[in-house]
């Protein structure tokens, strides 16, 4: 109520449709902009950590008399990346997103996904999401600061409906792997072992398009969580 009254005084604001006709305070935590008839919206927040009810409304003056509801928090989920094992001494562990800035792709764009709307088993709550390429396309990363010597290389990639066959290059190895599933999903971990790296800290990641699963609509995306390394025994 405390936010519907207040939305209903901004009728006399002349910058109200600019503001959404949300009202500037510290009880609305995330909002829709105004939208007309046909269009839509997605919003992507992260739910408060506090369980409870938090209402939400419509901010269009008078709207919210009749238009509301709750969102309601029972605090029985885990938060984003709690399924994710924690790593071994030595080990190192690069989130995905961290490597758009110098990422080099021959076509597409490469760039940081929100993942908090799936599942909580995304380190961070993100990824690194190629997207728009198409067969033949490749995706060179590079991770630097790294310690010289061996290192056991796990990928840990996203699979889902209109993800792409692939073939994935660490130093000299590669394999191909379809990312294709019915839902989005984290794919079974790919592990290359004894990995060098080398006295330059750095360690290249080649991602090449092969084509798609039958089943899979054809946009050939490419998602990374993240890249752990774990010293070879």
């Amino acid at each position: 109520e405390q936010v519907g009254l207040a939305a209903d005084a901004m009728v006399t604001d002349p910058e109200a449709l600019a503001k959404h006709y949300v009202p500037e305070m510290t009880e609305v935590i995330a909002y829709f902009p105004v939208i007309n008839g046909g269009q839509a919206h997605v919003l992507n927040m992260r739910a408060p950590e506090e369980p409870g009810d938090y209402p939400y409304i419509c901010t269009f003056p008078g709207h919210w008399r009749v238009m509301h509801g709750v969102l309601r928090v029972s605090g029985s989920a885990d938060p984003v990346g709690k399924k994710i094992s924690a790593l071994s001494e030595g080990a190192i562990r690069i989130e995905g997103e961290s490597l758009v800035s110098g990422a080099e792709a021959t076509s597409g764009e490469v760039v940081v996904q929100g993942m908090d709307r799936y599942l909580d088993e995304w380190s961070s709550g993100r990824q690194l999401w190629w997207k728009g390429a198409s067969p033949g396309d490749t995706l060179q990363l590079a991770a630097s600061d790294l310690s010289p010597g061996s290192y056991e290389v796990v990928l840990h990639m996203t699979r889902a409906t209109d993800y792409a066959i692939a073939t994935l290059q660490i130093g000299d190895r590669n394999r191909e792997v379809d990312f294709y599933h019915t839902a989005v999903a984290q794919a079974a971990p790919e592990r290359f072992p004894n990995v060098k790296v080398g006295d330059d800290g750095t360690l290249a990641i080649g991602i090449g398009l092969k084509g798609k699963n039958s089943a899979s609509r054809p946009n050939y995306m490419i998602g990374i969580d993240r890249i752990e390394l774990v010293p070879s025994q």
